[in-house]
């Protein structure tokens, strides 16, 4: 199958990278602060290592400051963290909460939440979407622009992906976009969900031209030829190997991009681009026309 998602990752990998060679080129930034909100355990992931390289590459002189907190603690407890750890004056320029550590519900009312995770009054808008929301967005933009009334699938309800990109996608009138809000199980008979005798999702997914699988299952997604984003992660310790929905002997068969490759890579630079532009100031709308 052609791999088309992986030339218009490339092509938004560059043209943030230029975007934020551009924002950051006077320096301006210096020595200010990018907050990470992690439980201990961790702070050493594949995540974390893998922002500190995307700054410390593009961004050098940018700081990153830890705050640690229990797995769990509720809002008011991290927010008193926050504040113990951090000068909120002078150091709070944008914070962002590590997933899956921390989940969703411990959003903390403070300005400068990198990821929006608090954010669902204008969710029509895509610069209001979580970093991995927003960026998938970007690539169904652009790998959609040629199809006439294109089918996307959304798998997942979570409030960092699946909701809040669902929402997004059905603000475009030319789009057909369907959400199925539970995984596939194991086994095809299993699905209950039928119409006209055939199980509804099998007809979604097989006929959709995009499908972002977001429900953090590993194989729970078993299809062929297909455009398939899958930007939620799993550690199998058996095989010692990272899992994705995608079944795995699927995964040579269609044209599909993880978090742990070029996805990753573009989601970092956007954090990049989102906390130089809480640093700076600069308009939200302006700064993330990137087709300029």
């Amino acid at each position: 199958m052609e791999k088309r998602i992986q030339k218009i990752i490339n092509d938004r990998i560059d043209k943030k990278i230029e975007l934020i060679k551009n924002m950051s080129s006077n320096n301006i930034y210096k020595d200010k602060i990018l907050t990470l909100i992690v439980d201990e355990d961790n702070v050493k992931s594949q995540y974390v290592k893998a922002i500190q390289s995307t700054f410390k590459k593009y961004l050098p002189k940018a700081i990153i400051k830890f705050v640690y907190v229990e797995k769990n603690m509720d809002r008011s407890d991290i927010t008193r963290r926050l504040i113990e750890e951090v000068d909120i004056l002078n150091e709070l320029n944008g914070y962002l909460f590590i997933q899956p550590s921390i989940t969703y519900y411990n959003t903390i009312p403070l300005k400068g939440d990198l990821d929006n995770i608090g954010n669902y009054n204008d969710l029509w808008n895509k610069y209001n979407l979580s970093i991995t929301s927003q960026v998938i967005g970007e690539i169904i933009e652009d790998y959609v622009r040629d199809i006439d009334a294109p089918n996307i699938v959304i798998i997942g309800d979570g409030k960092t992906v699946g909701k809040p990109l669902n929402i997004w996608c059905q603000q475009n009138p030319n789009w057909n976009t369907y959400q199925i809000k539970e995984c596939f199980k194991e086994k095809e008979d299993e699905l209950d969900v039928y119409e006209n005798g055939l199980n509804l999702k099998y007809k979604l997914s097989t006929n959709a031209d995009i499908i972002v699988s977001a429900t953090g299952i590993p194989n729970s997604l078993v299809i062929r030829d297909k455009a398939v984003i899958s930007p939620t992660i799993f550690y199998d310790e058996k095989t010692q190997r990272f899992q994705n929905d995608l079944e795995e002997l699927c995964r040579d068969k269609c044209d599909t991009h993880t978090i742990l490759n070029s996805i990753g890579t573009l989601t970092n630079l956007e954090l990049c681009l989102r906390w130089l532009n809480e640093v700076l100031g600069f308009n939200s709308q302006e700064r993330f026309v990137i087709e300029k």
